[in-house]
């Protein structure tokens, strides 16, 4: 069984400086314009202009069946992250070989649930290369028909990196955060639920999951390689 995911609308904790967060702000409150009075923006909407402080660590997934998305669109800091350019291939390939499927059990979740997903990071120290942390933000979107087969995100890392490339894993000392989108669960009537990455309600979380990171504001595949 996956990690269960929690509906959580206390702030995480986080290890970005005020940059860092306004990054990930900055994403966020495009998404929820983008949104208007819809749970989920459809990918047409996106303006890059809206969100152009956080365009060299955006990317885009385009998930075509469950445990496959692949990177349609990356900002120049995922392809210095690398020392590759991502595009084309699966989301996966920013992670360490045992992170991978939790990674892509949470691709599944954001679009299932759907929901804001915040996942803590850490690449171990390498060869030429000291430990470091970052953030990863998941948001929901739709496709031309309607289908929610699109995550526009960010990976954010909470120093600037050496020009190594760097596999993440995630971080488990610190909260991985789950905001579901209410709506998509009218009944309320057993309290707030829960729900396991394969969809059974539990109400014993073993991961308290995210959070909104912005106060609310106003306001296609786009390019994003800044």
């Amino acid at each position: 069984m996956g990690p269960i995911l929690r509906n959580s609308h206390n702030q995480g904790d986080t290890i970005l400086d005020q940059a860092g967060q306004d990054i990930l702000r900055s994403v966020e409150q495009n998404w929820r314009r983008m949104c208007g009075n819809e749970l989920t923006p459809l990918r047409h909407r996106l303006d890059p202009m809206q969100m152009d402080l956080a365009l060299p660590y955006t990317f885009m997934l385009h998930v075509t069946e469950p445990c496959s998305a692949r990177v349609r669109v990356a900002g120049q800091k995922l392809h210095e992250m690398l020392r590759s350019d991502p595009r084309g291939q699966s989301f996966a390939i920013f992670f360490a070989s045992r992170a991978q499927d939790t990674i892509m059990e949470l691709i599944d979740a954001t679009l299932a649930l759907p929901a804001i997903v915040r996942i803590p990071l850490s690449a171990p120290q390498g060869f030429g290369r000291k430990a470091v942390r970052a953030e990863c933000l998941l948001l929901p979107m739709r496709d031309a028909e309607g289908a929610l087969s699109r995550i526009i995100g960010v990976i954010v890392p909470e120093k600037v990196l050496k020009p190594k490339a760097h596999k993440w894993e995630i971080d488990q000392n610190r909260d991985l955060l789950c905001d579901i989108q209410e709506g998509y669960f009218p009944d309320r009537r057993g309290g707030q639920r829960s729900k396991t990455l394969d969809g059974h309600e539990t109400t014993q979380p073993n991961i308290r999951l995210v959070v909104d990171n912005t106060s609310y504001d106003d306001q296609a595949e786009p390019a994003i390689s800044q």
